[in-house]
């Protein structure tokens, strides 16, 4: 597989990092792309707070499993494409359809590739909220399968993988 270069905004830690993920894809190996939100669960109150506890932050993950296919991997343009032959999305509770093509990840994530969401223990100042992104990709049952577990999603990966092959 080759990598299509991404523009020059690319800091070279990502750089980096892209360049070894790239290296692990085989044509017909299991990939995981797991995207994470951090959100604000909960009402910090009617009027705006001067700041934001850390226990209204909550962190929302979505899961893609895929199967990887010939073709290139790319992460231009505000969005990283990697080349899968069919994909399906899941959570705890349910595993979508099966879906052909490569799986596609647009901006807020594709530029937080390796990245996880930080845990918040500190109070934030409302007036300089931001919420976090990450993206984190396994490639090969060996990485994925801890993940799963540690998640405690190996019943919902079990049911996905089912579904691809």
């Amino acid at each position: 597989m080759e990598v299509l270069p991404r523009p020059e905004s690319l800091d070279l830690r990502l750089d980096a990092s892209f360049t070894d993920f790239e290296s692990k894809l085989k044509d017909g190996e299991l990939i995981l792309v797991v995207k994470e939100r951090e959100t604000i669960t909960g009402c910090p109150g009617i009027v705006p707070p001067k700041q934001v506890e850390p226990w209204f932050f909550s962190v929302e993950r979505s899961y893609i499993l895929g199967i990887l296919g010939p073709g290139k991997l790319s992460h231009a343009e505000e969005r990283m494409v990697i080349p899968t032959k069919r994909y399906v999305e899941f959570d705890r509770n349910k595993v979508g359809e099966v879906k052909k093509g490569p799986i596609v990840v647009e901006e807020p994530y594709s530029s937080h590739f390796g990245m996880r969401v930080p845990i918040r223990t500190e109070p934030v100042p409302y007036s300089s909220l931001s919420l976090e992104y990450g993206l984190l990709v396994f490639v090969g049952e060996k990485e994925i399968l801890p993940v799963m577990e540690r998640m405690r999603l190996r019943a919902a990966y079990a049911r996905a993988r089912r579904m691809l092959y």
